[in-house]
């Protein structure tokens, strides 16, 4: 059964006469068209009036229902230069196209918008093989590309942690993660505000804000700031901050891959994991895209995997900490150990007072009980001639 949307054939009629009059190919189609479940419009005529389906008045957005009628390229004008060379070889020669996951910005909800398609082009004829327009079935891919993308950079953001072996490492590895997807990430900021660590606030890292960087972290600084306003306390952030109007703030943003400026961004606290470790990230948002639910859960994504990367790296640290420190433990024993055999050899005195002489001898002259026994072992003697205790 046809949609609703057959009511406004009438525009359609309007411009191409009345039905009565249309070609058989197009009534035909136009039947096809109203009842398929799948997107699908029309270009009817020399000038390829739109006709199309319930599904497809979802694609239209704002456009529906005035785009009904109306010339294609006219509808889709920021399409055009995608759209003309297909359509002008399919009026040529009847040679069908198709695109898979084609980018495309289109204003559809009241903003211009990053949308992907797979659609095709195939002639619409009349009984004798005359081309009378056009038939476009599409489906929107937008979610499916989006969610491609995102998950790239969640697996790079992975790739990093597990590649990095220090704290400085790992946040340089990200932003250079983060840097790989301008479209969903125009710019990042890394920041520790120090009130974990008592250390004063500073900037860890930052990605696509090289003009207005200063300002922004100036603003972050200053507890007045609108900026701070609007975050509250940092280092202390319950949830999610959503941050709009930045150029306000930072009149040099970055523009990432789109000529407007990115305005929003989610600002995200994490868990100080040591002292040089972020404890808020700001991740802009692009122009083009809303912040939607799946938008917000990929950024908080981002920060999970930053800080589940940030605690593995901090504790290979402590590991190899704790191992060198054992090593060097093992290995000052083993001098002084053999540094107290020399003693007992040379001086003919006991165990016991060879490391008593070790440590009165360390101490008068001020230097670590190692430094004398690495001494003794490559002199066979006390640093200064000490005397042996009766």
């Amino acid at each position: 059964m046809a949609s609703d949307i057959s009511q406004d054939l009438g525009r359609a009629e309007d411009v191409l006469g009345p039905r009565s009059d249309w070609p058989v190919s197009w009534h035909c189609a136009v039947q096809l068209c109203l009842e398929a479940a799948m997107p699908m419009s029309l270009g009817l005529g020399a000038d390829l009036h739109l006709v199309y389906n319930q599904a497809y008045s979802d694609i239209a957005g704002m456009r529906h229902p005035e785009a009904f009628g109306r010339p294609l390229l006219e509808v889709w004008d920021e399409a055009e230069e995608i759209l003309r060379p297909m359509l002008d070889q399919l009026g040529r020669d009847g040679t069908a196209s198709a695109m898979v996951d084609c980018p495309l910005s289109l204003t559809r909800r009241g903003f211009l918008e990053e949308c992907f398609f797979t659609f095709s082009l195939s002639p619409l004829r009349d009984p004798d093989g005359t081309i009378t327009g056009v038939v476009n079935p599409t489906m929107e891919t937008t979610k499916a590309v989006l969610a491609r993308r995102r998950l790239g950079t969640i697996s790079a953001l992975a790739v990093a942690g597990r590649q990095s072996a220090t704290v400085s490492e790992h946040l340089q590895a990200a932003l250079l993660a983060v840097a790989g997807n301008p479209h969903d990430l125009p710019f990042a900021l890394f920041y520790e505000s120090g009130r974990a660590s008592k250390r004063n606030p500073s900037l860890l890292g930052s990605v696509g804000l090289d003009g207005g960087l200063p300002v922004l972290v100036s603003a972050l600084d200053d507890p007045e700031s609108a900026l701070r306003a609007m975050i509250g306390t940092v280092g202390d952030i319950e949830g999610p901050v959503v941050v709009t109007e930045l150029d306000k703030i930072v009149p040099e943003l970055s523009t990432g891959p789109w000529p407007e400026p990115a305005t929003t961004a989610l600002v995200i606290g994490l868990t100080p994991t040591k002292p040089g470790a972020p404890d808020l990230i700001m991740l802009g948002t692009s122009p083009r895209l809303q912040l939607d639910v799946d938008y917000r859960a990929f950024l908080v994504m981002v920060a999970d995997q930053l800080q589940l990367d940030l605690g593995v790296v901090v504790a290979a640290e402590a590991e190899r900490e704790r191992a060198t420190n054992l090593e060097i433990a093992l290995e000052t024993s083993r001098h002084i150990g053999a540094a107290i055999g020399i003693l007992m050899g040379v001086n003919r005195i006991t165990e016991e007072q060879a490391f008593q002489l070790l440590r009165e001898t360390s101490q008068r002259s001020h230097r670590k009980l190692r430094d004398v026994a690495d001494y003794v072992l490559e002199t066979g003697s006390l640093p200064g001639g000490s005397v042996v205790p009766k």
